[in-house]
């Protein structure tokens, strides 16, 4: 009689493990899609901020574009010229669109004077970033040479210093 009571008390308790087994299976599943929903969310906050960022960026280059038009080139048309100009520049040279409008803006805004017309700007741009290209500069190497060269052509000279950190780059 007591090996079947205790046969009926471990059926039980294994009838309850399997049970508690269940509900913590479910709890797991029920966890794990919360955390996918979570995630899912989050990388759609990521994506939506990244392209928040990348249009403000673009704005920003446009107004800056505008600005060198009006400065240097009147004659140039309107600010899609300018973009489509510096966009068949950066793809014959590989580079980057945003990095090679921005470095044709500082230039046109710091550095007008040194140029004819805006053509002038983009192509001294391409001819720089061959430059980088050839000599495999990296994104870090060529945001340092590029606020060196803008603003010694801001001021109008080359220092020493200057040349010599652009050469590093």
């Amino acid at each position: 009689k007591e090996v079947a009571r205790n046969t009926k008390l471990a059926d039980s308790a294994q009838k309850n493990l399997a049970k508690s087994t269940d509900r913590t299976g479910d709890s797991a599943k029920r966890l794990l899609s919360i955390a996918g929903r979570i995630a899912a969310a989050f990388g759609g906050i990521k994506i939506a901020s990244g392209l928040i960022h990348l249009s403000d960026t673009m704005a920003q280059t446009q107004a800056r574009l505008g600005m060198v038009i009006k400065e240097v080139d009147s004659g140039l048309g309107d600010v899609k010229d300018l973009q489509d100009m510096i966009y068949q520049s950066a793809n014959r040279t590989r580079g980057s669109y945003l990095e090679t409008a921005s470095a044709v803006s500082k230039l046109g805004l710091m550095a007008g004077d040194a140029f004819g017309s805006s053509e002038e700007i983009v192509a001294f741009m391409e001819q720089i970033n061959k430059q980088f290209k050839i000599a495999g500069t990296d994104t870090m190497g060529i945001q340092a040479a590029m606020l060196q060269l803008t603003q010694a052509m801001g001021a109008g000279v080359l220092r020493g210093e200057e040349y010599n950190s652009i050469l590093e780059q």
